[in-house]
C-alpha cells in the first residue's frame, strides 16, 4: 500500500532533479540541498529518508564546525566548507537518482528552482553581510584555550591564512608580548598589548617593511617618547606624544634629513618655545610660537642675519 502511494505521489508532485540539488549545493550551500533532497522524498511519502536527510544535514553542520576548530593552520575555514558542500551535495545526488528517473518515466512534474535558488541567495547575503560586520567569522585561532577563552601563546589567521597575529594572549585578546601584520603578511607591529590594544613600548611598519614608529603607546595611541619616520626611512619626528598627537617636546625633519623645527608643542602644532629652519636646516626664527604661529622672537634671513626682534607675526605665513 506504501509503495503504491509513492507510485502515486510521482505522478502528482514535482521534484527537483539529482543535478540541480547537486549545483546548488556545491555553489551555494549543502544545507539548501539537503533541505531539497528531504522535501522530494517528504513529498513522495517517504518519511525515514526525509528523517534521515535531516539528520545528514545537522550532522554535516557539527562535523564542519569540528573540522574547522581542529584542522591544520593552513587549511582555511572556506576550504573546509567548500569540501564538505561539495561532498555532502553529491550524496544527495546520489540518493536522489532511482526516485526522479522512476518520476520522470511516470510522466511527472519538474520542481521549480525559484525558491532554492532564492533561499540560497539570501543565505549567501546573510552570511557575506555577517562577514562584512566582523573579521571574526574568518579567524583560526591556534594556541591554549581554557574553556572557550583563549590563552596564553598563539596565532590568528584571515580567511586567506595568511597570518595577522602571533604572540601572549589573556582572556581572548592580545595581551602581552605580540606581532601584528599587515594583509600581505608583512609585520605591522610588534611589542606591547593590553587589552587587544598597543599599550606599552612597541614597533609599526609601512607595507614595505620601513620603520614607521617606534616608542610608547597608550590604548593603540602613540602617547609618551617616540619616534615617527617618513616611508623613505628617514626620521621624521623625535619626541613626546599624548594621545596619538605631538604633545610636549620635540623635533620635526623634512624628508631628506633636515631638521624643519625643535621647541614646544601642543596637538600636533608648534605651540609655546621653538625654532624653526627653512627646508635646507638654516635658522630662520627662535622664540614664541602660538598654535603653529610665530609672534614674538627673532626672525633671520637664510644667511643667517638677524632680520627682525620682537613681534614677528605674519611674517611666516
Amino acid at each position: 500500500m506504501e509503495n503504491e502511494n509513492k507510485r502515486k505521489g510521482l505522478n502528482d508532485k514535482g521534484l527537483w532533479s539529482p543535478n540541480a540539488i547537486m549545483i546548488i549545493g556545491s555553489v551555494f550551500s549543502f544545507f539548501i540541498a539537503g533541505i531539497m533532497s528531504a522535501i522530494n522524498y517528504g513529498r513522495l511519502g517517504y518519511i525515514q529518508k526525509k528523517r534521515r536527510d535531516i539528520y545528514s544535514i545537522v550532522l554535516a553542520l557539527a562535523a564542519c564546525l569540528f573540522l574547522i576548530n581542529i584542522s591544520d593552520e593552513k587549511i582555511t575555514s572556506g576550504m573546509i566548507v567548500v569540501a564538505i558542500n561539495v561532498a555532502m551535495s553529491l550524496y544527495y545526488k546520489a540518493n536522489q537518482e532511482k526516485i526522479y528517473k522512476e518520476h520522470m518515466r511516470n510522466n511527472g512534474k519538474r520542481g521549480s528552482l525559484k525558491i532554492p535558488i532564492l533561499s540560497s541567495i539570501i543565505v549567501i547575503l546573510i552570511l557575506l553581510g555577517i562577514g562584512y560586520r566582523t573579521d571574526y567569522l574568518y579567524l583560526k585561532i591556534t594556541g591554549r584555550y581554557e574553556g572557550d577563552i583563549y590563552n596564553g601563546i598563539g596565532k590568528i589567521y584571515d580567511k586567506n591564512s595568511n597570518i595577522k597575529y602571533e604572540g601572549d594572549f589573556r582572556h581572548g585578546k592580545p595581551d602581552g608580548n605580540g606581532k601584528l601584520y599587515h594583509g600581505n603578511e608583512s609585520l605591522a607591529y610588534e611589542g606591547d598589548f593590553k587589552d587587544g590594544k598597543f599599550d606599552g613600548n612597541g614597533k609599526m611598519y609601512y607595507e614595505n617593511g620601513n620603520l614607521k614608529y617606534e616608542g610608547d603607546f597608550k590604548d593603540s595611541d602613540y602617547h609618551g617618547q617616540g619616534k615617527l619616520y617618513y616611508k623613505n626611512g628617514n626620521l621624521a619626528y623625535n619626541g613626546d606624544f599624548k594621545d596619538g598627537l605631538t604633545y610636549g617636546q620635540g623635533k620635526w625633519y623634512n624628508e631628506n634629513g633636515n631638521l624643519r623645527y625643535e621647541g614646544s608643542l601642543k596637538n600636533d602644532l608648534a605651540h609655546g618655545q621653538g625654532k624653526l629652519y627653512d627646508e635646507n636646516g638654516n635658522l630662520i626664527f627662535e622664540g614664541e610660537l602660538i598654535d603653529g604661529e610665530p609672534v614674538n622672537g627673532k626672525a633671520y634671513d637664510k644667511t643667517g642675519n638677524l632680520i627682525k626682534e620682537g613681534n614677528v607675526k605674519g611674517m611666516f605665513d
